[in-house]
């Protein structure tokens, strides 16, 4: 392992210190299975095309009243919520809830990850603080400090925090919605321009790369699927009217129920892609984003026209894999994704995958015994 000096933070607390490191074979050579080898391939691809690519993730999570060792030993059974309702834009739950909040706002900040917003969500309990925006490798890097400092925080307040994309049946899941936006290298942001209007009653226009960069996501969403919800609870997710899409070829302006979703203007004009939950790797995330986009780009790929209204209610447009086994579906015979990996990374990931699905379902869960067990 050599380590990039690059990533060298400030850790949460005094004194202490939080590097990245690439791993190396046997050979001196980086491995190229390794989810930050494969975002640097595709950052340097966006480079030799003259791009520079800015990204943020938003992350979304639940706060717990216990410790992760307290939750640890009693099996996950006696789960508590921090609040008693959901917190979104409620001054009082926010005030209840400050102290933890503000240590974690302050130690992201101690370790250069410059906090931008910090508001409740619509889970009951359920928070989210945004960091700023970085080049792709940055944020990334950003993303996994972010979990890792959150989960120190709470604990030093006897409390715990999950990134899990869906913790309870009941409840919203948590996202991590990621924005990205392409620059020249003069610092231009190339999705503007005049070539299409794409929103009258804003007058927002955009360029044609904007709408082949998209085009290119869109297209490929389904081919790295399980970059975006690698678990079997990412599928959970997924369910209408839940804030997560459930459906995947809709883009729109401002329109919560799209899974693609063109935000600000001028120099901020990026898009939003809201499919992945809290549990990606944001490496893969981001690789396969760029990816997609960049592919777009090169081979002019158009968007379908775009959505307005409810998406959800939609049915003319194709939905969100199952679960796990059905994205691994597509993602093993798609030949984007040997492209852009490479074949034999393609099957390391593919085995990764597979062998989680696996283990699920050789689980006997408590819904079986509820249901079966005396009635069976």
């Amino acid at each position: 392992m050599q380590p990039d000096h690059k990533s060298l933070r400030n850790y949460w607390i005094d004194g202490e210190v939080v590097i990245m490191a690439d791993l190396y074979d046997e050979f001196h050579q980086r491995v190229q299975h390794a989810p930050r080898e494969i975002l640097r391939k595709q950052v340097e691809k966006a480079d030799n095309l003259g791009f520079q690519i800015f990204c943020a993730s938003e992350l979304e999570y639940f706060p717990f009243k216990k410790t992760a060792k307290t939750n640890w030993d009693e099996k996950y059974k006696n789960l508590e919520l921090l609040a008693q309702y959901p917190e979104d834009y409620n001054l009082m739950i926010g005030d209840r809830n400050e102290e933890l909040i503000y240590a974690m706002r302050k130690a992201l900040n101690h370790s250069g990850l410059k906090v931008e917003t910090s508001k409740g969500e619509a889970g009951t309990s359920q928070h989210e603080i945004n960091i700023k925006y970085s080049d792709p490798m940055t944020m990334a890097d950003h993303h996994v400090y972010y979990k890792n400092i959150m989960k120190h925080v709470a604990d030093k307040f006897g409390k715990t925090v999950t990134f899990m994309a869906k913790p309870f049946q009941d409840q919203p899941g948590s996202s991590c919605h990621i924005h990205l936006s392409l620059f020249d290298k003069k610092g231009n942001n190339v999705f503007q321009g005049n070539d299409v209007v794409l929103c009258e009653k804003r007058h927002l226009t955009a360029s044609k790369n904007l709408l082949y960069f998209l085009g290119g996501w869109m297209k490929h969403v389904l081919d790295v699927f399980p970059f975006y919800a690698p678990y079997v609870n990412s599928y959970k997710r997924f369910v209408t009217s839940s804030w997560a899409p459930t459906n995947l070829t809709a883009w729109s302006v401002d329109n919560r129920t799209s899974p693609f979703r063109i935000v600000g203007n001028g120099q901020s004009l990026r898009i939003e892609f809201r499919i992945p939950g809290a549990d990606v790797n944001p490496y893969l995330a981001f690789a396969a984003s760029i990816a997609s986009g960049l592919d777009g780009i090169e081979n002019k790929i158009e968007p379908p026209k775009i959505s307005s209204g409810n998406i959800y209610d939609d049915k003319n447009l194709m939905p969100a894999p199952k679960n796990l086994e059905k994205a691994l579906d597509f993602f093993e015979r798609s030949e984007f994704s040997k492209i852009f990996l490479g074949e034999n990374i393609q099957k390391h990931y593919l085995n990764i995958y597979r062998i989680e699905s696996n283990l699920y379902n050789h689980v006997v869960t408590d819904f079986e015994l509820k249901r079966y067990f005396d009635q069976a």
